[in-house]
């Protein structure tokens, strides 16, 4: 599935969502911003995606796993610290801490910046560079709560 990035979340809804918006969401037939990211940047992206109890930036859990759009590789896993997660299940979505906004991307986009060289819009890369992962964070909730706002 590819959406341009910074478009409006509509990933099976009816009618977008403004602040929510669209961050990779790659496939091959469709070119993508290529270029190096912080290093650090990476690596908090996988601790974020891998997460922990009290900060969960996964909704829309699916079974089954979507394998790789670019590479076709069917398992792909991340590691931080001694956890390991297999990605390719569920989106996330980030918050854009005082812009009230929220990054929406397939989990599969940190392997999209570290094997395929993806280079996302920079105020995502400044969204995850600033996120505090001490606080409590529920993506479904905050999900959920947008669609019902939407609805009202």
């Amino acid at each position: 599935m590819f959406y341009k990035d910074l478009s409006f979340y509509q990933y099976y809804i009816s009618s977008p969502i403004k602040n929510i918006l669209n961050i990779g969401w790659l496939d091959s037939k469709n070119d993508f911003p290529v270029g190096n990211s912080p290093s650090e940047f990476a690596k908090k992206l996988e601790a974020i995606i891998i997460g922990d109890d009290h900060f969960d930036v996964h909704y829309n859990r699916v079974r089954g796993i979507h394998a790789c759009n670019l590479c076709g590789e069917r398992e792909v896993t991340i590691h931080a610290g001694n956890k390991e997660m297999l990605l390719g299940m569920t989106e996330i979505l980030i918050p854009d801490v005082g812009n009230n906004l929220f990054f929406a991307s397939p989990s599969m986009i940190v392997h999209y910046v570290k094997v395929h060289n993806y280079h996302p819009p920079q105020s995502f890369i400044n969204a995850v560079l600033q996120l505090d992962v001490k606080r409590h964070y529920c993506a479904e909730d905050v999900f959920d709560g947008l669609l019902s706002l939407r609805a009202e």
